[in-house]
């Protein structure tokens, strides 16, 4: 049933030969017959077949004077007649269908199982394939294995001989340190002979001049 804002009434002519004799709404909806100035009255009759042979049985009339409504419907057809004589065979009828608005619903989950696929057993030529596949992987691995222990032995000799030239430098600098220092040394040792000798020779002038004299 529609909510009351969203509630409609439509209304219907009623009289005689109505054209068309069928009609639908949503559900929800209240129908109204309405007629003025002549004598109607509304019956429902209760299915197809009363209403094709304008049969009403002993249905208590819904009114004698308009307006009369029907409805609302949550779904489904009902059908009405005037039961005034000559009225119904007249035309004088109407089948109304109320149409329930689908409720949307989650689709069901896939409930089905997976299907398990059988393995097959591996024959002697297959299992004999995968034994030397594996052995070539194998081999492979260890390949790998031997070249990673290689490249990590170069790795070190390389950084060994990067530590030997480095104290070949050292060794070099501190030998040519000693060498400068030694020169610079017996140049010091050297001058302060000559010094000294000079210093000698300057303060001896008599024993310079008498060994000719001793000489005569």
């Amino acid at each position: 049933m529609l909510p009351p804002a969203l509630a409609q009434t439509l209304t219907v002519d009623w009289k005689r030969k109505m054209d068309p004799r069928t009609l639908s709404v949503a559900a929800g909806t209240t129908v109204t017959f309405t007629w003025s100035g002549v004598v109607h009255n509304v019956h429902e009759m209760s299915d197809a077949i009363a209403f094709d042979n304008c049969d009403f049985g002993y249905s208590p009339p819904l009114g004698y004077s308009g307006p009369v409504s029907v409805g609302p419907e949550d779904g489904g057809t009902k059908y009405y007649g005037c039961k005034r004589t000559g009225h119904c065979a007249d035309g004088q009828k109407i089948a109304i269908t109320w149409i329930a608005t689908p409720t949307p619903t989650l689709a069901p989950g896939n409930t089905r199982q997976p299907t398990v696929k059988p393995t097959s057993q591996p024959s002697a030529i297959t299992a004999g394939l995968e034994e030397e596949d594996g052995s070539e992987d194998q081999g492979e691995d260890q390949g790998e294995d031997q070249g990673g222990d290689e490249n990590e032995g170069s790795g070190g000799a390389d950084a060994a001989g990067g530590g030997l030239a480095i104290v070949g430098i050292v060794v070099a600098v501190l030998v040519g340190l000693l060498c400068v220092g030694g020169f610079v040394r017996w140049k010091q040792v050297r001058n302060q002979n000559r010094t000294s000798r000079k210093g000698r020779e300057t303060g001896n002038p008599l024993q310079r001049t008498a060994s000719p004299a001793t000489a005569i």
